[in-house]
């Protein structure tokens, strides 16, 4: 089906999964050879400063960031030319007879693979169990919250660590977490590509599914549940697993179990989030909220592809319009859109959307109760039509009157930080239910 704009819907989810590889391959090619390259793949560590999370920032300067950064670029060189030589042999035995299909090619493989994953054991360590790190006897106690977090592609444990403990100072609670483990960056998206195309639960997101569906069924010793919320962050692949588990739960769990399910996802690589509606015309899942950097490459490879949004770029002084994926229902949740780029958790979403004060030894305080995004007006327009919260001062980007700049004096004064259930969370606070 294509539209007055030209774009094309794409398949959704459950449809052909050729046809869906295929999709996935021409959207990847799109985005990473482009121009500037900039808006490529380095969109996802761009801008890598300032830092405003100190140590506890993905690319911050101290010697485990870049030892992990390292061993990232190793596998990169080793994965990029393993493929170079074997996708091509896949389909020739010439000039690489070698790694044609034959027993060589085979066993070839089977080296590579397994050799690979010892490898990243340097990323990964050998820990299932994850928690944050950081307490505070002053925090607020929240005994009947149980907060778990899915990390994403590329997150070894030190990541991780840093991950749960920022989660941790911004919402002052202990947050659990459940390893994504990484085989590398780009072994990681093809594993993507695989899981979302052939709904595919890999052993780490099977992990996820059976430690959630336990939480949810845990009981006290009168019957009686003993969280009344299970809240998920899920972050880039994470996203991608943490739907599918959903997809499952929804299946094998009865309703009123699932009631307290609260996901927020960041930079999701999902192509689609589902919640089924109940007969009173709620869904079973009543808060799910994604933030998403319109510049973020895994963004755009994900939410941003299969969300309904408009986005229109000006073009020697000509107005392009680009209406994204128009799915009714197939991505469930307000999303929060922010013009800018970088996929890290906290280096370009956590310390953005969440700043935090630190105290005179540079450490960590509490969440600022303004910052440029969340205090900004709200676009009412991409609100109102496409359940989508931008800034108004953005409204060049989102018009879809093809008037430049119109209509920016006469939106909403409703700030943008007031739609956000998360940000209720912050520094120990809870919303009212």
């Amino acid at each position: 089906m294509s539209f007055s704009d030209g774009s094309k819907q794409p398949t959704p989810y459950t449809g052909n999964p050729v046809r869906l590889a295929l999709q996935d391959l021409a959207l990847f090619l799109r985005i990473t050879f482009t121009w500037p390259l900039g808006k490529g793949l380095p969109s996802i560590i761009w801008p890598f400063w300032p830092f405003k999370s100190r140590a506890l920032d993905e690319l911050y300067p101290n010697v485990q960031n870049m030892w992990t950064l390292f061993l990232h670029l190793i596998l990169i060189v080793f994965q990029l030319g393993f493929l170079l030589v074997f996708v091509p042999s896949l389909f020739i035995a010439f000039p690489v007879p070698l790694f044609s299909w034959t027993p060589a090619c085979i066993a070839v493989l089977v080296f590579v693979v397994t050799g690979n994953n010892v490898f990243t054991c340097l990323l990964n360590g050998f820990k299932r169990d994850f928690a944050s790190e950081v307490d505070d006897p002053n925090w607020e106690k929240h005994d009947d919250e149980k907060w778990i977090f899915v990390n994403g592609v590329a997150v070894g444990s030190h990541w991780m660590q840093s991950n749960l403990d920022r989660l941790a100072l911004t919402f002052r609670r202990p947050i659990c977490g459940i390893h994504n483990r990484t085989r590398g960056i780009i072994f990681d998206v093809i594993e993507v590509i695989i899981q979302r195309t052939f709904n595919y639960m890999t052993p780490d997101a099977r992990e996820v599914y059976a430690k959630i569906r336990h939480h949810i069924e845990e009981r006290e010793s009168n019957n009686k549940a003993k969280w009344k919320k299970i809240i998920l962050i899920l972050h880039s692949q994470g996203a991608v697993e943490g739907g599918l588990v959903l997809d499952w739960l929804f299946a094998t769990v009865s309703q009123e179990l699932l009631e307290g399910i609260e996901v927020y996802t960041f930079g999701s690589a999902a192509n689609h989030f589902n919640s089924p509606t109940m007969r009173n015309g709620g869904r079973i899942i009543r808060h799910i909220e994604h933030y998403a950097n319109m510049g973020d490459y895994v963004s755009r490879f994900g939410i941003l592809n299969f969300r309904s949004l408009p986005w229109k770029t000006k073009i020697n002084n000509k107005v392009s319009r680009t209406l994204v994926q128009k799915q009714k229902g197939q991505y469930v949740g307000k999303l929060f859109v922010r013009q800018q780029s970088g996929h890290q958790l906290n280096g370009n979403y956590l310390d953005n959307l969440f700043e935090m004060d630190e105290n005179c030894d540079g450490q960590l305080t509490v969440v600022k109760e303004d910052n440029e995004y969340m205090s900004a007006n709200v676009d009412e327009f991409l609100w109102q039509n496409y359940d989508a919260l931008g800034r108004l001062d953005d409204r060049t980007i989102w018009d879809a009157t093809g008037q430049w700049g119109a209509n920016v004096q006469n939106g909403s004064s409703v700030r943008i930080k007031e739609h956000s259930r998360l940000w209720l969370y912050r520094n120990g606070l809870s919303p009212a239910d």
